[in-house]
């Protein structure tokens, strides 16, 4: 009969075994996902949407240039540097999306390995399983998009900080401050974590001298971002400048007509068409030309940035004329997070179903560790006080801008691994 002992007195002999078995057990599975997936033509080979825009990126690098002119929009560069290998080998988008299930593998592993600083093995191994399994993160892993590689650096820069609160190394604070770097040049929203960080960095330091390994980390991550910053600041000359999306952003959070809740939509009015005509609906392109097509057309002619300063005045008009609708596309923001709904002239979905069940139960768990964490804040590490900032933070912004449940994606690994913490606490005070 096979002995299960000897393997099991293997693993606990040295624990990290675990980080290797979750990540080729979750890669067998990802992989014959991903050829079920090519087989019946679930994972295209063509890019779509933001992907081909990355993808076009790497051709215009080559040329010596960064931006496209065929998009006329500006994106840091981060993910295009990541999938550069792929496109310039010519491997096709099948490739870049296998590359994200390997990093969405290693995020598993990484979970693991970061949750064992506060957790059981036990308890560590089912946290990583979970999310191995939190199947609404598929919809992502599975494409060419920037979630995948995004979470891995966030839940790893948030493993080095852990790292260096156990050890004092400061070489894990630095390391950490390399990715932090690197995840503001992959998503440009947690550049503006970044800057919040550096701000609270500076005051603590200055009242506190202990705190000034952070502030060399975070000024690290800034200088990272410095040569990206000098590009934007010779085409456009603003300082801080990483996207000209943001007056998108802020335009369609701030929407006052009724109907429409704060979800974007290109300038086109036909970003969801193509969904809809493969189902056999209708498109909803009549409904936003009505509200918007005037104002819209009155800055067709305008170049790039004069285009996003013209969106992002008119948005704050908005939010200043209309308060509380713009309070009510926040609530439904925070709803897109967690459950993808509403959308504005949409039609339902039975989609929302399935994310209803599995991120009701983490936005109650997320309640639940809020309370816990605020009763018990002293027994909370410092550096898990600071990673819930950084989480939070994030969260808050993207709730005031246009935000989807692929944002909260990013850092589902470390609010599962929060959870766990809180409930130890909850556990051992009762």
């Amino acid at each position: 009969m096979f002995d299960t002992s000897k393997i099991s007195d293997l693993l606990n002999k040295n624990k990290n075994n675990y980080f290797f078995i979750l990540f080729f057990s979750f890669l067998f599975f990802y992989s014959l996902l991903f050829v079920i997936g090519v087989y019946l033509d679930y994972i295209p080979k063509f890019c779509d949407s933001d992907e081909c825009r990355y993808i076009e990126n790497v051709h215009f690098f080559l040329k010596g240039k960064y931006l496209n002119p065929f998009f006329r929009r500006l994106v840091p560069p981060m993910h295009s540097i990541y999938i550069a290998p792929i496109v310039l080998l010519d491997l096709g988008r099948r490739f870049i999306v296998y590359l994200n299930l390997i990093i969405s593998c290693l995020t598993i592993s990484l979970t693991y390995l970061t949750s064992r600083f506060y957790l059981s093995n036990k308890k560590s191994l089912i946290i990583s399983i979970i999310y191995g399994f939190y199947f609404i993160k598929y919809e992502q892993d599975f494409t060419a998009s920037t979630e995948p590689f995004a979470t891995f650096l966030v839940l790893f820069n948030l493993f080095l900080v852990t790292k260096y609160a156990f050890t004092r190394k400061i070489f894990y604070l630095l390391l950490s401050g390399i990715l932090l770097g690197m995840l503001a040049l992959q998503k440009s929203i947690f550049f503006y974590v970044l800057i919040a960080l550096l701000i609270i960095s500076f005051a603590k330091t200055l009242f506190n001298k202990k705190n000034i390994n952070y502030l060399l980390t975070f000024i690290l991550a800034f200088s990272i971002t410095l040569p990206y910053q000098a590009f934007t600041f010779k085409k456009t000359g603003r300082f801080f400048f990483m996207s000209n999306v943001s007056g998108e952003t802020i335009y369609w959070m701030s929407t006052p007509f009724e109907r429409e809740y704060g979800d974007w939509q290109n300038l086109n009015f036909d970003s969801n068409c193509q969904i809809n005509s493969t189902q056999g609906e209708f498109c909803n392109k009549q409904f936003f030309e009505r509200n918007h097509g005037e104002f819209i057309d009155s800055i067709k002619e305008l170049n790039m940035i004069e285009k996003n300063d013209a969106l992002f005045k008119k948005g704050i008009q908005n939010i200043i004329s209309n308060p509380f609708k713009y309070l009510r596309n926040i609530f439904s923001n925070i709803s897109r997070l967690f459950f993808n709904y509403p959308g504005s002239y949409m039609y339902q979905s039975d989609k929302t179903i399935l994310r209803i069940i599995p991120n009701s139960i983490i936005l109650n768990l997320m309640i639940f560790s809020f309370f816990i964490t605020c009763i018990n804040i002293k027994r909370i590490p410092e550096e898990m006080i600071y990673s819930l900032f950084f989480i939070f933070f994030y969260l808050i912004l993207s709730s005031l801008v246009t935000a989807y449940a692929r944002m909260l994606i990013v850092v589902v690994p470390y609010i599962l691994i929060w959870i766990g913490y809180s409930v130890k606490i909850w556990k051992n005070s009762s």
